[in-house]
């Protein structure tokens, strides 16, 4: 008799693997036997780099002081529903929107999937022309989509105006200034389409106080260890869809995110490859 592989409702965490590589791991999930379904509810789909991601985006919104009842996100240039996935597993509302209809199909499905539909909502929509009235959100959230963007300002003048006065947006894009340039990031630039090679600190402190933001909070990731986990994963795994390749890449993930977790204890304190920060909309008047 086949073990029933029981939905991984709240304690699923996606990784930021291509479509074809969640695809795979999202049909295991209804098919293969309690292992495969209880490693995927204790770690989470295995790509490293998405899973550091999170933990400093997590540091930043402080997930467990949010009142789930009353604060509703927006995942803006959400993609397959990664980041909003992980959101809805813990209970919050979050909305996401992308300009790709193919990505906003997929992300609908795994909320069906994963029976999450009743706290996330997709919608196609542009990140520099929200649908959504001034001062409707509490939260933004915008995780490495700024350098996709060629009128990255209109962006940013979008999210101020539909978020409240006291309104938290987090931002992820990579550093113009890379100390820990790898090629294999080099390349990934120009495979998912990016429009520059990331920002100065001076200058998003400025363009954002010119739209009344500010950043309180800030951090650098994707340092030494996290960067060349990230190559290993992008020369071996992220351009294979196969099972073994899929089994391999599941069986160095503990290994490689504890790798990655080097960089918080010998380069605490180091530049990384990337910025996680902490943005909150000011009142007009201050």
């Amino acid at each position: 008799m086949k073990s029933k592989c029981v939905c991984h409702i709240r304690n699923t965490r996606f990784g930021y693997l291509p479509k074809e590589q969640q695809q795979v791991f999202l049909k295991c999930s209804q098919k293969l036997l309690s292992f495969a379904d209880l490693y995927i509810r204790l770690l989470g789909i295995p790509d490293v780099t998405q899973h550091v991601r999170f933990r400093y985006v997590s540091r930043l919104l402080k997930i467990r002081s949010i009142n789930r009842s009353k604060h509703v996100f927006i995942d803006i240039g959400c993609g397959y529903g990664l980041f909003s996935t992980w959101l809805a597993s813990r209970g919050i509302q979050v909305i996401g929107v992308d300009i790709a209809s193919d990505k906003i199909k997929f992300a609908k499905k795994t909320s069906k999937i994963l029976d999450i539909q009743d706290r996330s909502s997709y919608i196609v929509a542009s990140a520099c022309n929200l649908p959504f009235k001034e001062n409707s959100f509490d939260n933004s959230i915008c995780l490495d989509v700024m350098e996709h963007i060629p009128n990255d300002l209109d962006a940013f003048s979008e999210i101020r105006r539909t978020l409240k006065t006291g309104g938290v947006l987090i931002l992820t894009t990579p550093c113009l200034l890379q100390r820990f340039r790898s090629n294999s990031a080099i390349e990934l630039c120009k495979q998912w389409g990016h429009v520059r090679k990331g920002y100065f600190f001076g200058y998003l402190k400025r363009i954002l106080k010119e739209r009344h933001m500010e950043i309180v909070a800030s951090f650098y990731w994707l340092k030494f260890f996290a960067a060349k986990v990230f190559d290993f994963y992008f020369r071996f795994f992220w351009e294979r869809y196969s099972r073994v390749q899929m089994m391999l890449c599941a069986m160095f993930f503990p290994l490689m995110y504890t790798i990655s977790l080097f960089d918080e204890i010998f380069l605490r304190e180091s530049q990384g490859n990337e910025f996680a920060l902490k943005i909150v909309k000011v009142d007009d008047c201050i």
